[in-house]
């Protein structure tokens, strides 16, 4: 479950965000808010895969995770989603299925 660090230009992700306090907080919550959404996003969506996109950077204040999918374009993005531009940059990116997005985030 080695990540692979990888360097991307800027991307659009759609979907649900969710607040913690800390990454052993369950994120299951935050994945089943996305699926209700998650046959409109899809067909917005750039390409396969599902991406857990960490919002701040700030270690002393609660995390904010959003769930979703990559779009090319955020138009028409259904009611109750948001829409974050996310930068260039060198990444980690873990690559797994819905059950194992769990003890990925453990990892």
């Amino acid at each position: 479950m080695e990540p692979q660090i990888v360097r991307r230009e800027g991307f659009t992700v759609m979907g649900v965000i969710g607040h913690f306090r800390s990454a052993a907080e369950n994120f299951g919550p935050l994945w089943n808010e996305y699926m209700r959404y998650h046959e409109q996003i899809e067909a917005l969506s750039a390409g396969e895969g599902h991406y857990g996109v960490y919002l701040g950077a700030d270690p002393t204040k609660p995390m904010d995770i959003l769930a979703g999918m990559v779009v090319q374009d955020a138009t028409g993005a259904p009611e109750g989603v948001h829409v974050r531009e996310v930068p260039a940059a060198t990444y980690a990116v873990f690559e797994c299925s819905f059950q194992e997005i769990g003890s990925t985030y453990s990892y």
